[in-house]
């Protein structure tokens, strides 16, 4: 599971193409504390052109929730992106 927030102007689907088939699912979200964050749709977006299973979330927390949820059980979930995320 993969959680992923960012300031602007990055390369999201560039980011994103290392983790194709390695990620069950994607969870976007926004940097709250990050004046210059990217919004979650915009890496929703990238993701779901990449063909990943993806969902947006409101926060870091309700993110980890979905995951978990995902996946009825244990799971790794890497968080990443921005450091502020």
């Amino acid at each position: 599971y993969l959680i992923n927030g960012r300031t602007k102007k990055r390369d999201i689907k560039g980011f994103l193409v290392p983790f194709l088939g390695k990620v069950k699912m994607l969870c976007a979200v926004e940097v709250r504390s990050e004046p210059l964050s990217e919004k979650a749709e915009n890496i929703l977006h990238g993701a779901l052109e990449l063909n990943f299973k993806a969902i947006m979330c409101n926060s870091l927390e309700e993110a980890i929730l979905a995951c978990l949820k995902n996946a009825a059980g244990p799971c790794r979930i890497l968080i990443c992106g921005s450091l502020y995320l």
